[in-house]
């Protein structure tokens, strides 16, 4: 028998002889040839796709109205798939178009009878099961007992809706639920592995448990399933093959499948992925690392090239020494334009180097480094130059930065950004140098910094600074006391003095001195346009929050955060009322308040127990 191949091939022979064909006789023989290779075709793909078996039964009744084979195909295939009242309307169909010198007609006939008898079984066994129930209920019972609904026929939505439609559907859903859909049946499994856009637009294992690992056998199952080709290492070939696999998103995987994901990943598709998240633990660290750096050292020889597809990596790691890593990732992705290195080790090994330009200029806009590891000490000082590969890297993308993230990261800087919109500095063992703050302060959207960097954004402001386009501002204001508590108060109020007429988040935290009577007065005059307030940590009670429950102030706002503070149930129960949602773990309060507040308010409400 001719394989699925070769039915199509000859389908389209037959298809071109009959556009071509003048001739009715002649016309009629080629329907009736390509009526039977559509019967073929139908009875081989009908065990795997439930859809295109009815597609094609549908065009034998096309091409043959007035024929049998048509109604039989497409009416077993509805049996195989326990639709008998389905196959038992197209047999009636068929039935009506056939005339009576239909050498086929008695088996049309047999087929709807043996259905018939079939559904008619079934409705019996479902009465009699019914009325068995209803005898053994007491008679006290029954009178009351609602009707039991009648049993509805399931719907597939896999075989009514049509592909574009449901190929859409799966593009939204995230990954795992996709991988878990095609466990439902052989149709949805089959389906769904025909969806090479959804295959080849990412694959995301972010939410795997790391005590429940993916298998190296289904990783490479999925990979095959987006590439739709097998993997291959020939270096010249991958140079022009495009895989088409946009987003790679690898987080929390166990170390058991990340060996195997970098050698995917640095591998064959090395020239197609465009963005890329990957967790690492320390010993696939060192590897990844080993490999950046032999990649890096070959490609100034020209025995190695650098990636021109990926563009977002966000990256997980156990390294002693991140300078050199982020180096090597700049040098083997030049087009990188989005990078963040979360690094955590308990162990940094001082490597202090004098860094060497890159040959090719770099096209980062959103930078984010995070190392948390023990930092070596000279001396009773922190050693800031074992982060000159980092700060140089800040220095040549200053004109094209336009977020910089830096945590637990003590460099010094003096060039000023130009285009700069979201800064955030966090953790800092010692002081970044930003004298040029204010230059270029009138850009920024979103500013977050620590206890050390708040007092020294706060002293840089003065009467000509501009903050008009700032949206989003949080300082921590715990500091020592000559530069915290002691210098806050009077700073805050020229902040708040200052025009900010698009502010929407707003977060002042760890505020451990009395706060001076006016402010929170002054902030809900000033920022009417605020939607998200957080105070946590901050020595306030119900005193200053009168200013905020008053239902003229602050219309827009929608949450406010007290974690840790002294305010009481009076003025939750105030902002409950104007539909503020709140944050309130940490607060003393009465049981009665919290339930008001969580079942009966209508607001969000957050209680982190410790």
């Amino acid at each position: 028998m001719s394989t699925l191949e070769e039915l199509k091939v000859l389908r389209k022979k037959l298809s071109d002889a009959l556009k071509r064909s003048q001739d009715e006789a002649k016309s009629q023989k080629i329907k009736e040839n390509l009526a039977r290779v559509y019967k073929n075709m139908a009875s081989k793909v009908a065990p795997t796709d439930f859809t295109k078996a009815i597609e094609y039964s549908k065009f034998i009744i096309d091409l043959t109205p007035t024929q049998s084979p048509g109604y039989l195909t497409i009416g077993k295939i509805l049996q195989e798939n326990s639709k008998d009242d389905a196959a038992l309307k197209m047999y009636q169909i068929g039935l009506k178009r056939c005339p009576e010198t239909d050498k086929l007609r008695h088996v049309l006939q047999s087929q709807m009878e043996v259905v018939q008898r079939r559904l008619e079984s079934e409705k019996q066994t479902k009465t009699k099961q019914t009325t068995q129930r209803a005898s053994k209920t007491p008679p006290a019972e029954a009178a009351s007992a609602p009707a039991e609904p009648s049993a509805k026929e399931c719907i597939d939505p896999m075989t009514l809706l049509p592909a574009e439609v449901v190929e859409n559907i799966f593009s939204h859903i995230p990954f795992r639920a996709l991988v878990r859909s095609m466990r439902v049946s052989k149709t949805w499994q089959a389906s769904i592995e025909s969806m090479r856009h959804v295959w080849n637009s990412r694959i995301n294992f972010s939410a795997a448990l790391k005590d429940r690992p993916v298998s190296v056998k289904a990783m490479e199952r999925y990979f095959k399933l987006a590439t739709k080709a097998a993997p291959t290492t020939d270096m010249e070939e991958l140079k022009h093959t495009k895989h088409n696999i946009r987003v790679v998103n690898l987080l929390g995987m166990h170390s058991k499948s990340q060996e195997y994901a970098i050698n995917q990943w640095l591998g064959p598709f090395w020239f197609s992925i465009e963005s890329m998240h990957l967790s690492l633990d320390a010993i696939n660290t060192i590897k990844f690392a080993a490999h950046l750096k032999k990649r890096a050292e070959l490609i100034p020889e020209k025995r190695a090239s650098p990636s021109d597809t990926i563009t977002h990596l966000k990256l997980f790691s156990s390294s002693t020494n991140i300078d050199s890593l982020i180096r090597n990732i700049l040098i083997c992705m030049p087009k990188l334009t989005s990078l963040e290195v979360i690094n955590n080790h308990n162990q940094k090994s001082l490597n202090v180097v004098t860094p060497e330009p890159f040959e090719t200029p770099l096209l980062l806009t959103h930078l984010r480094v995070e190392d948390n590891t023990i930092p070596p000490r000279l001396g009773a000082t922190f050693a800031p130059n074992a982060y000159k590969e980092i700060a140089s890297i800040v220095e040549q993308c200053a004109d094209t930065l336009t977020s910089l993230s830096l945590s637990a990261i003590p460099i010094e800087y003096k060039k000023q950004f130009s285009k700069l919109t979201h800064l955030e500095l966090a953790a800092s063992n010692h002081l970044m140098e930003i004298r040029y703050l204010p230059t270029f302060m009138a850009k920024l959207q979103h500013v977050k910094l620590d206890n050390h960097h708040t007092p020294h954004f706060l002293n840089s402001l003065t009467k000509s600074t501009s903050l008009r386009q700032l949206k989003s501002l949080h300082l921590d204001l715990l500091g020592p006391l000559k530069l915290g508590s002691a210098l806050v108060p009077s700073r805050v109020h020229d902040l708040l003095d200052m025009p900010l007429p698009n502010l929407e988040t707003l977060s002042f935290t760890n505020y451990m001195a009395n706060t001076i009577p006016g402010w929170f007065e002054l902030l809900a005059d000033r920022l009417p346009t605020l939607v998200h307030l957080d105070l946590a940590n901050c020595r306030l009670g119900d005193m200053e929050m009168n200013a905020l429950t008053k239902r003229e102030k602050l219309s827009k706002l929608e949450f406010i955060g007290l974690k840790d503070t002294q305010v009481t149930g009076p003025s939750l129960i105030a902002l409950a009322k104007r539909k503020i949602s709140l944050d309130v773990t940490g607060l003393d309060m009465r049981t009665e308040t919290f339930r008001w507040l969580t079942y009966e308010s209508g607001v969000t409400v957050k209680n982190v127990q410790k």
